[in-house]
Protein backbone atom coordinates (compact mmCIF):
# COMPACT_ATOMS: atom_id res chain seq x y z
CA UNK A 1 0.00 0.00 0.00
CA UNK A 2 1.37 2.94 -1.00
CA UNK A 3 1.26 6.65 1.36
CA UNK A 4 -0.96 8.34 -0.65
CA UNK A 5 -3.25 5.27 -0.63
CA UNK A 6 -2.75 5.10 3.72
CA UNK A 7 -3.87 8.65 3.60
CA UNK A 8 -7.59 9.36 3.88
CA UNK A 9 -7.45 12.82 4.83
CA UNK A 10 -5.24 16.14 4.24
CA UNK A 11 -5.00 19.02 6.36
CA UNK A 12 -3.44 22.08 4.71
CA UNK A 13 -2.34 25.32 6.59
CA UNK A 14 -1.00 28.07 4.60
CA UNK A 15 1.26 30.56 7.15
CA UNK A 16 3.17 33.52 6.89
CA UNK A 17 4.90 34.99 10.11
CA UNK A 18 2.12 32.85 12.21
CA UNK A 19 4.43 32.26 15.36
CA UNK A 20 2.47 34.15 17.76
CA UNK A 21 -0.96 31.48 17.29
CA UNK A 22 0.05 28.71 15.09
CA UNK A 23 1.89 26.12 18.19
CA UNK A 24 -2.16 26.77 20.08
CA UNK A 25 -3.82 25.05 16.23
CA UNK A 26 -0.95 22.68 16.44
CA UNK A 27 -1.79 21.83 20.02
CA UNK A 28 -5.72 20.88 18.84
CA UNK A 29 -4.84 18.96 15.87
CA UNK A 30 -2.49 16.61 18.49
CA UNK A 31 -6.05 16.21 20.09
CA UNK A 32 -7.59 14.97 17.27
CA UNK A 33 -8.95 11.46 16.75
CA UNK A 34 -9.51 10.12 13.50
CA UNK A 35 -10.77 6.49 12.21
CA UNK A 36 -11.44 5.50 8.34
CA UNK A 37 -11.16 2.61 6.44
CA UNK A 38 -9.54 4.54 3.77
CA UNK A 39 -6.61 5.31 6.10
CA UNK A 40 -5.07 8.34 8.33
CA UNK A 41 -4.39 11.69 8.29
CA UNK A 42 -1.56 13.48 7.48
CA UNK A 43 -0.80 17.67 8.59
CA UNK A 44 0.73 20.23 5.50
CA UNK A 45 2.15 23.52 6.77
CA UNK A 46 2.95 25.80 3.77
CA UNK A 47 5.25 28.58 4.96
CA UNK A 48 4.38 31.04 2.84
CA UNK A 49 8.11 33.11 3.47
CA UNK A 50 7.75 33.70 6.69
CA UNK A 51 10.46 36.24 8.85
CA UNK A 52 9.60 34.63 12.18
CA UNK A 53 10.14 31.30 13.66
CA UNK A 54 6.58 30.02 12.60
CA UNK A 55 8.99 26.90 10.88
CA UNK A 56 11.12 26.43 14.28
CA UNK A 57 7.80 26.13 16.21
CA UNK A 58 6.26 23.75 13.78
CA UNK A 59 9.16 21.35 14.30
CA UNK A 60 8.95 21.10 17.87
CA UNK A 61 5.40 18.95 17.26
CA UNK A 62 7.43 16.75 15.07
CA UNK A 63 6.66 13.95 17.38
CA UNK A 64 3.77 14.58 18.29
CA UNK A 65 2.37 15.02 15.02
CA UNK A 66 4.13 12.24 13.03
CA UNK A 67 2.59 12.85 9.44
CA UNK A 68 3.60 16.65 9.60
CA UNK A 69 5.60 17.41 6.81
CA UNK A 70 6.46 21.58 5.92
CA UNK A 71 6.51 23.24 2.56
CA UNK A 72 8.40 26.13 1.97
CA UNK A 73 8.41 29.57 -0.06
CA UNK A 74 11.21 31.46 0.12
CA UNK A 75 8.82 34.60 -0.53
CA UNK A 76 5.38 35.17 0.47
CA UNK A 77 3.35 33.97 -2.55
CA UNK A 78 -0.21 34.74 -1.18
CA UNK A 79 -3.00 32.48 0.45
CA UNK A 80 -4.35 30.85 -1.87
CA UNK A 81 -1.52 30.14 -3.75
CA UNK A 82 -0.17 28.50 -0.41
CA UNK A 83 -3.52 27.05 -0.14
CA UNK A 84 -2.75 25.40 -3.81
CA UNK A 85 0.99 24.48 -2.73
CA UNK A 86 0.00 22.28 0.18
CA UNK A 87 -3.12 20.66 -2.25
CA UNK A 88 -0.96 19.85 -4.60
CA UNK A 89 1.56 18.44 -1.87
CA UNK A 90 -0.68 16.57 -0.24
CA UNK A 91 -1.34 12.59 -0.29
CA UNK A 92 -5.03 12.64 1.28
CA UNK A 93 -8.30 12.35 -1.57
CA UNK A 94 -10.10 14.53 0.70
CA UNK A 95 -8.10 18.17 2.01
CA UNK A 96 -9.56 20.72 4.11
CA UNK A 97 -7.76 24.10 4.65
CA UNK A 98 -7.18 25.72 7.59
CA UNK A 99 -5.73 29.53 9.11
CA UNK A 100 -2.72 29.36 11.40
CA UNK A 101 -4.49 31.54 13.77
CA UNK A 102 -7.15 29.64 14.42
CA UNK A 103 -7.89 26.63 16.80
CA UNK A 104 -9.80 23.44 16.50
CA UNK A 105 -12.50 21.55 18.21
CA UNK A 106 -12.64 17.78 19.62
CA UNK A 107 -13.71 16.39 17.18
CA UNK A 108 -13.60 18.64 14.13
CA UNK A 109 -11.45 16.26 11.63
CA UNK A 110 -13.59 13.25 11.93
CA UNK A 111 -17.16 15.63 11.36
CA UNK A 112 -15.07 17.33 8.51
CA UNK A 113 -14.27 13.81 6.98
CA UNK A 114 -17.36 12.57 7.26
CA UNK A 115 -18.97 15.29 5.87
CA UNK A 116 -17.73 14.78 2.38
CA UNK A 117 -18.54 11.60 2.33
CA UNK A 118 -21.86 13.16 1.74
CA UNK A 119 -21.09 16.54 -0.07
CA UNK A 120 -18.55 17.62 -2.23
CA UNK A 121 -17.73 20.59 -0.36
CA UNK A 122 -17.87 20.92 3.45
CA UNK A 123 -17.43 24.60 5.67
CA UNK A 124 -17.70 24.14 9.80
CA UNK A 125 -19.48 26.09 12.22
CA UNK A 126 -17.36 29.12 13.66
CA UNK A 127 -17.64 30.10 16.67
CA UNK A 128 -16.03 33.50 18.15
CA UNK A 129 -16.85 32.83 22.03
CA UNK A 130 -13.29 31.18 23.39
CA UNK A 131 -10.77 33.33 21.67
CA UNK A 132 -12.13 37.10 21.44
CA UNK A 133 -13.26 40.06 24.12
CA UNK A 134 -16.90 40.80 24.12
CA UNK A 135 -16.02 44.27 22.16
CA UNK A 136 -14.00 42.40 19.52
CA UNK A 137 -16.83 39.62 18.80
CA UNK A 138 -19.29 42.74 18.57
CA UNK A 139 -17.43 44.13 15.73
CA UNK A 140 -19.12 40.84 13.88
CA UNK A 141 -22.23 41.38 14.79
CA UNK A 142 -25.40 42.21 12.14
CA UNK A 143 -24.66 45.54 9.94
CA UNK A 144 -27.00 46.99 7.27
CA UNK A 145 -26.20 44.02 4.37
CA UNK A 146 -25.97 40.80 6.22
CA UNK A 147 -26.20 37.23 4.58
CA UNK A 148 -28.21 35.03 5.51
CA UNK A 149 -27.66 33.32 8.96
CA UNK A 150 -27.46 29.70 8.91
CA UNK A 151 -30.03 27.42 10.49
CA UNK A 152 -28.78 24.41 12.87
CA UNK A 153 -27.80 22.33 9.84
CA UNK A 154 -26.69 24.78 7.03
CA UNK A 155 -24.18 26.68 6.16
CA UNK A 156 -24.12 30.93 5.85
CA UNK A 157 -25.95 31.66 2.25
CA UNK A 158 -24.70 35.19 0.63
CA UNK A 159 -27.52 36.69 -1.02
CA UNK A 160 -29.74 33.61 0.08
CA UNK A 161 -28.54 31.38 -2.36
CA UNK A 162 -24.74 29.90 -2.42
CA UNK A 163 -24.01 27.67 0.73
CA UNK A 164 -20.36 29.59 1.62
CA UNK A 165 -17.85 27.02 3.27
CA UNK A 166 -15.44 29.59 4.90
CA UNK A 167 -12.25 29.54 4.44
CA UNK A 168 -10.76 28.10 7.39
CA UNK A 169 -12.32 24.72 7.61
CA UNK A 170 -13.05 24.74 3.88
CA UNK A 171 -13.08 21.33 3.36
CA UNK A 172 -13.06 19.66 -0.53
CA UNK A 173 -12.87 16.23 -2.27
CA UNK A 174 -9.66 16.20 -4.08
CA UNK A 175 -11.34 15.47 -7.88
CA UNK A 176 -14.08 18.50 -7.55
CA UNK A 177 -10.80 20.80 -6.26
CA UNK A 178 -8.89 19.82 -9.18
CA UNK A 179 -11.78 20.54 -11.61
CA UNK A 180 -12.27 24.03 -10.41
CA UNK A 181 -8.95 24.58 -10.73
CA UNK A 182 -7.91 24.97 -7.00
CA UNK A 183 -7.80 28.69 -5.34
CA UNK A 184 -7.90 31.49 -7.44
CA UNK A 185 -4.84 34.17 -6.65
CA UNK A 186 -6.33 37.24 -8.41
CA UNK A 187 -9.05 36.98 -5.59
CA UNK A 188 -7.12 38.86 -2.60
CA UNK A 189 -10.08 38.17 -0.47
CA UNK A 190 -13.42 36.87 -0.75
CA UNK A 191 -11.51 33.61 -2.20
CA UNK A 192 -13.49 31.08 -0.24
CA UNK A 193 -16.97 32.72 -1.61
CA UNK A 194 -15.24 32.83 -4.95
CA UNK A 195 -14.76 28.80 -4.73
CA UNK A 196 -18.21 28.08 -2.96
CA UNK A 197 -19.76 30.36 -5.65
CA UNK A 198 -17.86 28.16 -8.61
CA UNK A 199 -18.50 24.91 -7.07
CA UNK A 200 -22.28 25.75 -7.01
CA UNK A 201 -22.36 27.17 -10.13
CA UNK A 202 -20.38 23.26 -11.44
CA UNK A 203 -23.43 21.83 -9.82
CA UNK A 204 -21.23 20.33 -6.59
CA UNK A 205 -22.89 20.10 -3.26
CA UNK A 206 -21.50 22.83 -0.81
CA UNK A 207 -22.90 21.78 2.69
CA UNK A 208 -22.09 21.75 7.00
CA UNK A 209 -19.75 19.34 8.58
CA UNK A 210 -22.00 19.89 11.39
CA UNK A 211 -19.78 18.89 14.29
CA UNK A 212 -16.64 20.72 12.84
CA UNK A 213 -16.32 23.80 15.17
CA UNK A 214 -13.15 26.29 14.97
CA UNK A 215 -12.40 28.79 17.32
CA UNK A 216 -12.33 31.85 14.91
CA UNK A 217 -9.88 34.75 15.98
CA UNK A 218 -11.59 38.18 15.41
CA UNK A 219 -8.82 41.25 14.48
CA UNK A 220 -8.33 42.81 17.34
CA UNK A 221 -8.35 46.61 16.48
CA UNK A 222 -10.38 48.90 14.10
CA UNK A 223 -7.70 49.49 11.55
CA UNK A 224 -6.74 46.01 11.26
CA UNK A 225 -10.29 45.29 11.02
CA UNK A 226 -11.45 48.52 8.23
CA UNK A 227 -8.26 46.92 6.53
CA UNK A 228 -9.24 42.99 5.80
CA UNK A 229 -12.66 44.48 5.09
CA UNK A 230 -11.86 46.68 2.49
CA UNK A 231 -10.23 43.84 0.71
CA UNK A 232 -13.02 41.34 1.03
CA UNK A 233 -14.72 44.22 0.04
CA UNK A 234 -12.88 44.10 -3.16
CA UNK A 235 -12.55 40.38 -3.04
CA UNK A 236 -16.71 40.13 -3.39
CA UNK A 237 -16.79 42.97 -5.92
CA UNK A 238 -14.86 40.77 -8.30
CA UNK A 239 -16.95 37.61 -7.76
CA UNK A 240 -20.00 39.47 -8.52
CA UNK A 241 -18.79 41.15 -12.00
CA UNK A 242 -16.79 37.95 -12.68
CA UNK A 243 -18.88 35.60 -11.45
CA UNK A 244 -21.93 36.60 -10.65
CA UNK A 245 -22.21 38.70 -14.11
CA UNK A 246 -23.55 41.81 -12.75
CA UNK A 247 -24.04 44.53 -14.85
CA UNK A 248 -23.89 48.71 -14.07
CA UNK A 249 -28.09 47.85 -13.44
CA UNK A 250 -27.18 45.52 -10.34
CA UNK A 251 -28.61 42.41 -11.81
CA UNK A 252 -27.82 39.29 -13.45
CA UNK A 253 -27.97 38.29 -17.26
CA UNK A 254 -31.25 36.17 -17.45
CA UNK A 255 -28.85 33.06 -18.88
CA UNK A 256 -26.36 32.73 -15.48
CA UNK A 257 -26.74 30.38 -12.53
CA UNK A 258 -27.52 32.49 -9.95
CA UNK A 259 -28.61 36.14 -9.38
CA UNK A 260 -27.06 39.54 -8.56
CA UNK A 261 -27.51 41.62 -5.85
CA UNK A 262 -29.31 44.95 -6.29
CA UNK A 263 -26.10 47.29 -5.97
CA UNK A 264 -27.76 50.28 -6.35
CA UNK A 265 -30.64 49.83 -3.58
CA UNK A 266 -27.44 47.81 -1.14
CA UNK A 267 -25.92 51.06 -1.25
CA UNK A 268 -28.58 53.15 -0.50
CA UNK A 269 -29.53 51.05 2.10
CA UNK A 270 -25.59 51.23 3.68
CA UNK A 271 -25.45 55.35 3.18
CA UNK A 272 -28.87 55.41 5.53
CA UNK A 273 -27.39 53.29 7.99
CA UNK A 274 -23.84 54.89 7.79
CA UNK A 275 -25.68 58.08 8.55
CA UNK A 276 -28.16 57.38 11.58
CA UNK A 277 -25.49 55.01 13.30
CA UNK A 278 -22.65 57.67 13.52
CA UNK A 279 -23.69 59.02 16.35
CA UNK A 280 -23.99 55.78 17.99
CA UNK A 281 -20.59 54.46 16.69
CA UNK A 282 -18.64 57.87 18.07
CA UNK A 283 -19.80 56.69 21.58
CA UNK A 284 -19.90 53.49 21.71
CA UNK A 285 -16.88 51.26 20.91
CA UNK A 286 -19.39 48.07 19.83
CA UNK A 287 -21.31 49.64 17.20
CA UNK A 288 -17.63 51.73 16.21
CA UNK A 289 -16.19 48.58 15.19
CA UNK A 290 -19.36 47.45 13.17
CA UNK A 291 -19.23 51.15 11.39
CA UNK A 292 -15.88 50.71 10.84
CA UNK A 293 -16.24 47.31 8.90
CA UNK A 294 -19.49 48.51 7.29
CA UNK A 295 -17.99 51.42 5.88
CA UNK A 296 -14.83 50.08 4.60
CA UNK A 297 -16.39 47.25 3.29
CA UNK A 298 -18.45 49.18 1.20
CA UNK A 299 -15.74 51.60 0.07
CA UNK A 300 -14.00 48.32 -1.25
CA UNK A 301 -16.75 46.82 -2.65
CA UNK A 302 -18.07 50.25 -4.41
CA UNK A 303 -14.19 51.16 -5.88
CA UNK A 304 -13.35 47.61 -6.86
CA UNK A 305 -16.87 47.51 -8.56
CA UNK A 306 -16.99 50.72 -10.42
CA UNK A 307 -13.64 50.01 -11.54
CA UNK A 308 -14.69 46.47 -12.91
CA UNK A 309 -17.75 47.51 -14.51
CA UNK A 310 -15.80 49.91 -16.81
CA UNK A 311 -13.05 47.07 -17.56
CA UNK A 312 -15.65 45.12 -18.32
CA UNK A 313 -17.46 47.50 -20.50
CA UNK A 314 -14.25 48.13 -22.37
CA UNK A 315 -13.53 44.81 -22.96
CA UNK A 316 -17.05 44.22 -24.63
CA UNK A 317 -16.59 46.98 -26.58
CA UNK A 318 -12.85 46.37 -27.30
CA UNK A 319 -12.70 42.64 -27.41
CA UNK A 320 -8.91 43.13 -28.54
CA UNK A 321 -8.27 44.91 -25.03
CA UNK A 322 -9.58 42.54 -22.93
CA UNK A 323 -7.06 41.94 -19.94
CA UNK A 324 -7.87 41.23 -16.39
CA UNK A 325 -5.68 42.80 -13.90
CA UNK A 326 -5.76 42.40 -10.04
CA UNK A 327 -7.48 45.11 -7.62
Amino acid sequence: MTKREAIAISVVIPALNASSTIGELLESLESQEFRSEEGGWELVVVDDGSTDNTVDICQQFDASLPHLRLVSHPRPMGRSLARNAGAAAAFGEKIVFCDADDVVRPGWLQSTADALDHFDVAGPRLSFERLNDPICRAWYGPGPITDAQPSDDELIKHRNLIAVAPGTGFAVRRDVLTALGGWEPRFEAAEDLALSTRAYQAGYSVGLASGAVIDYRTRTNLRALGRNYRHYGRGQARVHVELLRDRATGSSDPGDTAPGSSVIADARQVVVWLVCNAPLAIRDRRCRGVWVRTVNHSAGFATAYARLIVEQAIADRFPGRRRRRRI
